[in-house]
């Protein structure tokens, strides 16, 4: 992993109770303080992560994410009118085989909480990136190829 993100600890108040966050108007990861001093696998069950290593992969995924789609709107600007139209249009196939893919299939090959956001989030990539750091990927060669896809444009 390269070209790291500033980590940034917190209290929970800041996160409003989440546990970690990456904020892309100042390219920081914030962590919770109280995860680090205790971190409980509770609090991560439904997610990819098992353990504090995995939140962390988890949030540079975020980054990642986000720095592949800014990489892709600057290459294609011409193209697009915004970030988030750019966004939309590299997405546009990894948002199609989840929509064709069983919520049961989500939750075996990405996890519970992944399932439960696709579609208004970008917790998927961020899952997928912690499974593919930690893993080298997920049980399904179809997603894995899309979401490798979209993170080529990190080193692009």
């Amino acid at each position: 992993l390269k070209d790291l993100p500033l980590f940034m600890l917190t209290d929970n108040k800041f996160l409003r109770g989440k546990i970690g966050g990456y904020h892309k108007a100042d390219k920081a990861i914030y962590l919770s303080e109280n995860l680090i001093r205790n971190f409980d696998p509770e609090l991560v069950k439904h997610t990819a992560a098992k353990s504090l290593n995995d939140v962390i992969l988890h949030e540079i995924g975020h980054y990642y994410h986000w720095k592949a789609v800014e990489k892709f709107y600057k290459r294609h600007a011409k193209r697009y009118n915004s970030l988030i139209e750019a966004k939309e249009d590299l997405e546009k196939d990894i948002l199609t085989a989840l929509s064709k893919t069983s919520q049961e299939e989500l939750v075996n090959v990405l996890s519970e909480y992944a399932s439960s956001n696709w579609r208004t989030s970008n917790e998927p990539y961020a899952e997928w990136f912690t499974l593919f750091i930690r893993d080298g990927g997920t049980q399904s060669a179809r997603l894995d190829k899309l979401f490798k896809e979209v993170f080529r444009h990190v080193d692009d």
